[in-house]
């Protein structure tokens, strides 16, 4: 299976990482996932630690639900901070799509 990656300064999925002259941070995996309603980040937090937060999509949320809310919540519930995304997994449709998409722009 091959990686893919989300470069942080432009949002563009990128199939290799150019770390001669940039730093891995800012790059963040972008997964293929095996639950068609959930998304799961996975962030590196103060001390050194990897914290899986885990949501539904936006369509099977609940009505005035607020990702960034629930994510803060999550992080002090752990007693950290979320400091660098790491992995950022999606539905498998959802990758499937967007790979391909990528992939004919890129021809």
């Amino acid at each position: 299976m091959s990686l893919y990656y989300v470069d942080k300064r432009i949002y563009e999925i990128v199939k290799d990482l150019d770390t001669r002259f940039l730093a891995p941070e800012l790059y963040y995996e972008y997964r293929r996932g095996v639950d068609d309603d959930l998304i799961k980040e996975t962030w590196e937090v103060e001390d050194g630690r990897r914290i899986d937060f885990v949501y539904l999509i936006p369509e099977k949320r609940p009505l005035g639900y607020d990702v960034n809310v629930d994510r803060i919540k999550h992080f002090k519930k752990h007693n950290t901070k979320a400091i660098n995304l790491i992995a950022y997994t999606v539905p498998p449709q959802w990758f499937d799509e967007t790979i391909k998409r990528v992939m004919n722009l890129n021809k």
